[in-house]
């Protein structure tokens, strides 16, 4: 997943998503210049509670 797509999804900023990637919490793969995440390890750490899910706003 491209860095946009993490951010819309967990709804967090750009530099809440650097220093998640900075502290080693959620790592990426930059491939021309632009940053992957893995949807696994983001779901895995979502499981672990280290990181936390937005609140739906239809709830």
């Amino acid at each position: 997943m491209k860095a946009a797509e993490v951010r819309n999804m967990l709804e967090i900023s750009d530099s809440k998503l650097q220093r998640l990637r900075v502290k080693g919490i959620l790592s990426s793969s930059k491939i021309g210049g632009v940053h992957y995440y893995e949807l696994a390890r983001i779901h895995s750490l979502l499981q672990k509670k280290v990181l936390n899910a937005p609140i739906s706003k239809n709830a």
